[in-house]
């Protein structure tokens, strides 16, 4: 199977005479739990991982598919898109003045974009006052148009059901319509699998009514952010603030068109106002890896501002 797909991939990458490179996994897992008490819990886990990085000219573009059962990828699908995107990143060279623009985040910058946040939705500290969220619960800290849970139960997600104390995960909704709604505590610990001993694993935001090409219809002036190469938090206060790099591929949208690629895209700006300024999120929703026993179900998010710089 493995070397059908990436024959088949190759195969279009030929025909468009363009340059790649990429990866195809996939594995077998049994996730098992018992404690000193005599409970014992299972749970059996297959998935494939397929993704491309097309070089056209000087443009590159970069898709990717993540599912549990391997005769959902799609490999022409894939591969079509980021050849796409390559070919409209190589028409031309878009340089960028530093200044806030649109902005449209696939899932995978989102969830690269948001994983400083991530274990401020820990109960334990809230109680403590030492999360970014502190004194917030029951008021809208980001946009109305932001639904974010922790939901493993969710229509297409998929996950371990179970956290690392043996306790069955349940839905927990964080974030309501921009409101801060919920923390994570009992039934989403990963104590002994990461840094935080609770951390949410299975993200979900719902989708919205327009595909991804409306979305780009929509942007006077702004840009399509695909991959983040580096993305760190500087400052806790005033918002948490970060900055980053995004890959090469970064699209210009000009009147609704895709005008060429932009190099160098360097962003700073707070967390609070990027989730802040969220204006519509896509139709499409994209499942991708997240950690060892997680996964995340995310739109594309179309942005009113982000601070280039």
């Amino acid at each position: 199977m493995a070397a059908r797909a990436i024959e088949e991939g190759l195969s279009l990458i030929r025909r468009a005479s363009a340059s790649a490179n990429g990866y195809y996994s996939a594995y077998e897992r049994l996730f098992y739990f018992a404690d000193s008490n005599g409970r014992e819990l299972s749970h059996p886990a297959t998935a494939v991982r397929f993704g491309t990085t097309i070089t056209k000219g000087a443009g590159k573009g970069y898709s990717s598919f993540y599912h549990p059962d391997p005769k959902e990828l799609k490999v022409a699908s894939v591969t079509q898109k980021a050849i796409q995107l390559a070919e409209q990143a190589s028409v031309r060279e878009v340089s960028l003045k530093s200044g806030e623009y649109e902005c449209i985040l696939s899932p995978r910058a989102f969830i690269e974009l948001i994983e400083p946040l991530r274990h401020h939705f820990d109960s334990h500290l809230y109680q403590k006052g030492k999360t970014a969220f502190s004194g917030m619960l029951g008021k809208r800290v980001f946009s109305e148009h932001l639904t974010l849970s922790d939901d493993v139960t969710y229509s297409h997600q998929f996950g371990v059901p179970f956290d690392a104390e043996g306790k069955a995960k349940r839905k927990t909704v964080l974030i309501e319509r921009g409101i801060l709604k919920g923390f994570l505590a009992e039934g989403n610990s990963t104590r002994g699998f990461l840094e935080h001993p609770v951390y949410p694993e299975n993200l979900v935001v719902g989708h919205g009514t327009k595909s991804l090409a409306e979305l780009f219809k929509k942007i006077d002036r702004g840009i399509f952010i695909n991959k983040i190469r580096y993305h760190t938090l500087v400052r806790q206060t005033h918002g948490m603030e970060v900055t980053g790099l995004a890959t090469a591929g970064c699209l210009y949208i000009e009147k609704g068109r895709i005008l060429g690629r932009v190099e160098h895209l360097r962003y700073y700006d707070s967390l609070f106002s990027i989730l802040g300024s969220i204006r519509g999120l896509s139709r499409e929703q994209i499942l991708l890896k997240d950690g060892e026993t997680g996964a995340v179900l995310f739109p594309y998010f179309w942005l009113s501002k982000l601070r280039v710089v």
